[in-house]
Formats: C-alpha cells, sequence, structure tokens
C-alpha cells in the first residue's frame, strides 16, 4: 500500500521523499462533473438507512440532496453554501 502524508506546510511525503505537489507522481488535470441535484433544507434532526443497512444523520441546517441517478445523501449548510447554487 502507498501511503502519502501530508505535511502542515501542504507538502507530500512518499515513502523517504517530500513533494512539493502532486505533480511530480504523474498527475491527470481533471475537473469537477457539474450534475444538477434537487435538494430539501432539513428541519429537523433526519436519518438515511440505506439499502446495505448504513445510516447517515444530519441536523437542522443540513441539506437532503438526490442526484440524477436517484441517489440521495446529505451534506452539512455549509458545505451546501460553498458547493451549490439554487437555480430554481
Amino acid at each position: 500500500m502507498l501511503t502519502i502524508k501530508q505535511t502542515p506546510d501542504r507538502r507530500l511525503v512518499v515513502g523517504d521523499k517530500i513533494l512539493p505537489d502532486i505533480d511530480s507522481l504523474g498527475i491527470v488535470k481533471s475537473a469537477r462533473k457539474v450534475a444538477n441535484v434537487k435538494a430539501l433544507r432539513i428541519e429537523a434532526p433526519t436519518e438515511i438507512q440505506y439499502a446495505d443497512g448504513k445510516i447517515s444523520q444530519a441536523k437542522a441546517g443540513d441539506w437532503l440532496l438526490q442526484g440524477d441517478t436517484g441517489d440521495v445523501y446529505f451534506v452539512s449548510g455549509d458545505v451546501f453554501r460553498r458547493t451549490y447554487q439554487i437555480i430554481d
């Protein structure tokens, strides 16, 4: 298993080598895919139990999102404000 550690000054340690960033590891430039989601602001503590039995919890102010494939998940209110824009 390859272990990569990040130093407090944001350099990477790979084995015994210190790297300034991931460029020297053979990066592939990429961009985040943009997809629309349906969103509902949570007003009270809520939980989702997924088909595999895992449970995810949210608090008031978090958001319940549903993606294009039907998957549902919570994001915190802070993450929602930084990442999503209400379009309608």
